[in-house]
């Protein structure tokens, strides 16, 4: 049995797996087909009740959980560089976690080289997002892969001198480079808009 909801009422639904009948009361939040065993779970959409595979919900999870973990490690990994870029006195100290002082461009290259690696392997698990029948989730992997991408454009620029330039980026990268970083910085945005369309939907469900 499922957990218990707060309604008596028994609505007749079709199984998703196998088509087969089914009588589910609307107190429950999942269910297992009669017929075929499946897992199902009794979701709300659009005013209707309906049964979806548990494993599909567990999924959208799942992905979420990844693509907000991109978010967060990729928008760090931006305000880090950001800063190092804007930062132009090279001698201008201030105070790291350890409370000793230290120069500023010292303080933020550390945090900028802590944040490597952490976007290392997230392609690879993105990929199966690509193709996810959800299409909120599979646009939202291929905007994660934008922003991964854009790391990748960010460390590849780790032997010129941009940080603490008075020139800054403009100098040193061209013009068709930093249109494709404004293009990735875009995607990031807007990646960001769609996990919030992903967080409504998975706590209305």
């Amino acid at each position: 049995m499922g957990e218990q909801k707060d309604d008596a009422r028994v609505v007749a639904l079709d199984c998703p797996n196998c088509g087969g009948s089914l009588n589910v009361s609307v107190k429950l939040d999942s269910v297992t087909c009669t017929y075929c065993g499946t897992r199902l779970s009794l979701d709300m959409k659009d005013g209707r009740f309906e049964l979806r595979a548990l494993a599909e919900r567990i999924g959208r999870v799942e992905s979420f959980m990844l693509l907000e973990r991109v978010v967060e490690v990729t928008s760090e990994y931006f305000v880090i560089h950001d800063a190092l870029c804007s930062q132009r006195n090279s001698e201008e100290e201030a105070i790291d976690e350890t409370g000793r002082k230290r120069p500023v461009l010292v303080i933020l290259r550390e945090k900028l080289d802590g944040l490597r690696g952490q976007t290392a392997g997230m392609e690879a698990s993105l990929d199966p997002l690509l193709n996810a029948p959800d299409s909120t989730v599979s646009h939202a992997a291929f905007l994660a892969r934008s922003s991964v991408e854009l790391v990748r454009r960010i460390e590849g620029l780790d032997g010129l001198p941009v940080f603490g330039s008075d020139y800054g980026l403009k100098a040193y990268v061209s013009s068709g480079e930093l249109a494709r970083i404004e293009e990735l910085r875009r995607r990031h945005t807007e990646l960001k808009g769609k996990l919030e369309q992903l967080r409504s939907r998975l706590s209305y469900e």
